[in-house]
């Protein structure tokens, strides 16, 4: 079906005149995007509302996922169409054609859908599709069982099938064991996906990654500091060999087989510069690159069967995407930039690249043209639309021109893609990415940057050694980390942003409108040290005495026992209650604003069992004085009972018996 998007924005690039050594822009969408595939040379795009649309010379069709879900990945299964699966764990099969859909459902756990527990692997007609812990197998075009589901305790992470689709190798977590997750332990299967028939079935420690030729002969695994080679057999699994990485895995910062395992690749930092080492399996040896600065954020790695390496870099600051493509064998390099974090697929000389709001599709070779220089000249203007002398631009990531004193600099490059890159002191650099085929005028924006310092400081005028601020803007973080003595200094562009610091188990938080340099000074709630010593009226410390810290309300704030009590207050007015087995309890009132010493005086309970007369002693307790009455009452009750019974006894009159006669 065709059918037209209104509120859909599509961009279509065929660059036909890209040096063969540079990947060139097929095609763009942008939208909401949920996920992006290659099929062929056309791309593939689902949106986050459902709609998946068909790119190639232009829009060919969209379909609809419909009732069955929002799509959450899209995969090519040549020839029969574009796989797709759904947050309802429903798998559809788009014709290339039309978009006509055929659906089925998997019966899965949605929930690890929701948790992003899941991909899709074809070969040959059949699929696998996992999900959580289980792993389903489907059969197209029809969509039905191809071999009994297979599961494990926790998750799979990894699904290989072979060429002809009748063995799959399978990459699972059999365990929740903390101790065997750190350890990395995997559960390895070799089955035959028509039948729950295992060839390899193994638990193995400290695997990254897993890699199987195309025969599925010779296992390949990554494991934390070697490459171990195992040859499938009958009885299981045999080792070949063993190669060491220069680098164990703790240091990787991304890694991964390539689709076939000819290649094996890892990135590391090292002086300051992000590494690339690629190991040619075949050969068994390494080689290293030097691709970038050392990134601030997360890095991405894919690399082909052909040693062909791409890399996603992410910067959290400018929240920009960049990625860096390295071809050994001609040793071209390439660069390109997206806005926002993005992530890739490989799929033959295509790659797909997908950000929230994007998804590109370039192809890894081009034809080779017959190159003419071209002028690009670059206007850098500030936020008010003045000009900016002196700003750098860098092509490629190679400075190249300064702009003059009314902000203008002309180069002379041949036509490419290419990375525009500006910066000046005080204004935040900018990025664009731009296709040169003419000659071509670009405006540049740059927004001016402003000083931004923030202070944490307790209302008590001391200031935390250290605190943890965070800034934000629009309610999204753009800097969060640790301060010595509660101070961050930040550049950042005009607007409002709100600021909170924490230190000492306080937080407090301040709006600021930055026009320009700007001080934020966040005022947190200090405590001061009160110590409350307690003794008698003798002088002597009260060792088992109970100190109670009360709000205004009631509330106990604290509660100390011993002589000398130190308590951390806020300022406020407390109620301090002191106590000691055989003294009278004693309460003070305290405002606190300042540090406080406080001595508490206790004392003793007596007890007087008689006084002189003109004496007078302090009353018996309440306690005392209720034995005592009750004792008198039962006395007085005794006394009283013993007289009325010998009173009793006396009145009464002794009684002879009457003599019985006997009738004769």
């Amino acid at each position: 079906m065709r059918l037209g998007v209104a509120a859909l924005v599509v961009v279509q690039l065929c660059l036909a005149s890209l040096s063969s050594c540079e990947p060139q822009l097929v095609s763009s969408v942008a939208g909401k995007v949920a996920d992006a595939a290659a099929y062929g040379a056309a791309l593939v795009v689902a949106l986050a509302n459902g709609t998946i649309i068909y790119v190639e010379d232009g829009i060919r069709w969209v379909s609809h996922t419909g009732t069955h879900g929002t799509p959450v990945a899209v995969e090519p299964a040549y020839p029969y169409g574009i796989l797709v699966l759904t947050s309802r764990g429903w798998l559809g099969l788009l014709s290339p054609m039309s978009g006509e859909a055929t659906w089925c459902e998997l019966r899965v756990d949605v929930n690890a859908i929701k948790r992003g527990e899941y991909s899709i692997a074809y070969a040959n007609g059949v699929v696998a599709v996992l999900v959580g812990r289980n792993v389903v197998f489907k059969a197209l075009p029809s969509l039905e069982d191809a071999g009994p589901r297979d599961h494990v305790l926790n998750r799979y992470v990894k699904c290989l099938l072979s060429r002809n689709a009748t063995l799959a190798l399978l990459l699972g977590i059999n365990t929740f064991c903390h101790i065997c997750l750190e350890n990395d332990e995997r559960l390895l299967v070799i089955r035959r996906v028509g039948s729950r028939t295992y060839l390899v079935k193994a638990e193995v420690e400290r695997v990254k990654d897993v890699g199987v030729d195309e025969n599925f002969s010779t296992i390949y695994i990554a494991r934390w500091g070697k490459l171990a080679i195992y040859r499938v057999g009958g009885d299981g699994l045999t080792v070949v060999s063993n190669v060491t990485f220069p680098h164990r895995a703790g240091e990787w910062r991304s890694y991964g087989f390539s689709p076939g395992a000819k290649f094996f690749h890892y990135t590391y930092l090292e002086g300051g510069k992000l590494m690339l080492m690629l190991v040619d399996i075949s050969h068994r040896n390494f080689k290293r690159y030097s691709l970038a600065t050392a990134p601030s954020g997360a890095v991405h790695s894919l690399v082909d069967d052909e040693g062909r390496v791409l890399v996603l870099l992410g910067d959290p600051v400018s929240r920009n995407t960049t990625l860096l493509y390295l071809d050994p064998a001609t040793g071209a390099r390439w660069l390109g930039s997206w806005r926002g974090f993005a992530r890739m697929k490989l799929a033959g000389d295509y790659v797909v690249v997908i950000t929230a709001n994007e998804a590109s599709l370039l192809r890894l070779r081009g034809v080779e043209p017959e190159a003419k220089p071209l002028s690009l000249t670059v206007k850098v203007v500030d936020d008010e639309g003045a000009p900016i002398p002196g700003a750098l631009i860098s092509i490629n990531s190679t400075p190249l021109a300064r702009t003059s004193e009314d902000g203008i600099a002309v180069m002379t490059l041949e036509p490419g893609l290419y990375v525009v890159e500006v910066s000046s002191p005080s204004h935040k650099p900018s990025r664009v990415m731009l296709s040169l085929s003419e000659s071509t005028s670009l405006t540049v924006r740059l927004e001016r940057l402003y000083l931004l310092e923030v202070m944490g400081i307790f209302d008590n005028g001391t200031v935390p050694p250290l605190c943890h601020i965070a800034v934000l803007r629009d309610g999204e973080v753009l800097w969060s980390g640790e301060a010595v003595n509660c101070r961050a200094l930040l550049n950042v562009t005009r607007g409002n942003y709100t600021v909170s610091v924490r230190a000492g188990g306080e937080l407090a938080e301040g709006s600021w409108a930055v026009e320009q340099d700007t001080r934020a000074v966040v005022t947190l709630r200090g405590t001061y040290r009160v110590v409350i010593r307690v003794s008698g009226e003798e002088g002597v410390e009260v060792e088992n005495a109970t100190v109670i810290v009360e709000a205004e309300d009631g509330e106990v704030l604290a509660e100390s026992r011993g002589a000398e009590c130190v308590f951390n207050l806020p300022t406020g007015t407390y109620r301090v209650i002191v106590s000691a087995p055989g003294y009278n309890q004693t309460a003070l009132l305290l405002k606190v604003d300042k540090q406080l010493e406080v001595r508490a005086v206790l004392k003793r309970i007596e007890v007087s069992v008689g006084q002189e007369e003109g004496e007078q002693g302090s009353p018996p307790p309440s306690w005392l004085a209720a034995l005592c009455a009750g004792l008198a009452v039962a006395t007085a009750g005794l006394l009283a009972f013993s007289l009325l019974r010998r009173r009793r006894h006396t009145a009464s009159p002794a009684v002879k018996p009457h003599p019985q006669t006997r009738e004769k």
